[in-house]
């Protein structure tokens, strides 16, 4: 007889509805430009972890929903995420209809990388800069230091002595201690790779300078010593991809660009130390900075003349596709005998005989030919000998002599 009253509060609770789940959300996710039922949609409420998958029809319900107002989202492959609001009654149902717009996928970057086939970049497992290289149509970048300069985080490009035909060092994250020879990073030209020494007579000449950046797409820089993960110990200092430009669909289009500049020494008294010499004509040893002497100037420096000329055109159809350019640039000195002749010539072509078959060739040439002047530019006067005297008679003509060197 004691059993009784329990029996009766069980019966009593199993009598009860269980407010909690007995509320439910449902409704409709339709496309938006066609008005048609979108299936296998994915319908959640993120904060709750509760989610279906809409049917063939459009229509989805979630149960088990808690009294109050829900967030409720929707996400389908092509189509844009959608979110919406719903306020659910004690006991009730709420109504919530969606229309999603179509969006275009956005497919993981693909990187070049020197191999067989690209990687994408969230496999690198490297930090990645990428550089648009159009900024060369509308600013004077003479050569690829110009075009990295202050536009890549982590690349550090130092100035070199400013003489023509000479090169800035290019460092990502600094120097690296791998390698004995502390060359530049590595460089990769449409997945080939390229010469990447820095020559030194005297003054540094980069092979990347020699590029001309006209002809340039974009930079890949893949930073810091975890790209010799990929490319051994000789990309310890980071990896420069350069992709260059290719044809696109439509008519010709003809690129002409053209650029005339000066340089000059300023200040090359100021800048040129005193020095000592004997005078042929009393046979006196004297001080002199010959600079002083405009005349004298004259001979020695000069303003040199930068001229630029490059041609391109790019076309071509859905089955063949072309980029032809070419560029010729001359720089002259502040000396006579300083100058650099850069002539750069490309030709990419792409062809599709079938849908399933795709031809690319590239091909690039580069012919440089420069005259690099001496480490010091005082030295240029201090070398300047008696042979001159017979171009302009009133020259004081110094040959050198150095006391403390006799």
């Amino acid at each position: 007889m004691k059993s009784v009253p329990w029996l009766g509060l069980v019966v009593l609770l199993l009598a009860s509805p269980l407010q909690v789940d007995a509320q439910q959300i449902t409704g409709t996710v339709r496309d938006q430009a066609s008005g048609s039922a979108v299936a296998n949609a994915q319908v959640f409420i993120e904060a709750l972890d509760i989610g279906v998958l809409t049917q063939s029809s459009g229509q989805y319900l979630l149960l088990g929903v808690p009294v109050g107002t829900h967030t409720v989202t929707v996400t389908s492959l092509g189509y844009r995420t959608t979110t919406g609001t719903v306020s659910v009654s004690e006991g009730g149902t709420g109504v919530l209809d969606f229309t999603i717009s179509a969006e275009a996928l956005q497919l993981d970057e693909i990187l070049v990388t020197g191999t067989a086939t690209g990687s994408r970049a969230r496999e690198i497992g490297n930090a990645v800069g990428r550089l648009d290289a159009s900024v060369a149509e509308v600013q004077p970048i003479i050569n690829m230091s110009d075009l990295l300069r202050g536009r890549m985080p982590g690349v550090v490009i130092q100035q070199g002595s400013g003489d023509v035909g000479t090169a800035s060092t290019i460092k990502i994250r600094g120097s690296s201690t791998m390698r004995l020879v502390n060359d530049g990073p590595l460089v990769y030209i449409d997945g080939v790779r390229a010469s990447n020494r820095m020559e030194s007579g005297g003054r540094d000449v980069s092979r990347i300078d020699d590029l001309d950046p006209a002809m340039i797409e974009s930079l890949e820089v893949i930073k810091g010593p975890a790209a010799a993960t990929l490319y051994g110990t000789e990309a310890a200092n980071g990896v420069i991809n350069i992709t260059t430009k290719k044809g696109a669909v439509g008519e010709a289009q003809w690129n002409f660009t053209m650029r005339q500049g000066s340089q000059w020494f300023r200040d090359p008294a100021g800048r040129t130390p005193t020095n000592w010499g004997v005078n042929p004509n009393t046979g006196q040893i004297e001080s002199l900075n010959i600079l002083e002497n405009k005349t004298e100037r004259d001979l020695i420096f000069s303003n040199g003349h930068t001229q630029y000329y490059g041609i391109d055109v790019s076309g071509g159809s859905d089955r063949f596709r072309y980029f032809v350019a070419g560029s010729a640039a001359m720089d002259d000195g502040v000396t006579e005998n300083s100058w650099a002749n850069k002539y750069n010539g490309r030709l990419n072509i792409t062809a599709q005989p079938n849908d399933n078959v795709t031809l690319t060739a590239n091909a690039g040439i580069g012919l440089i030919r420069m005259r690099i002047p001496s480490d010091y530019p005082y030295e240029e006067a201090v070398y300047a000998g008696p042979i001159d005297c017979a171009r302009v008679p009133d020259r004081r003509c110094y040959r050198r002599g150095i006391p403390e060197a006799r």
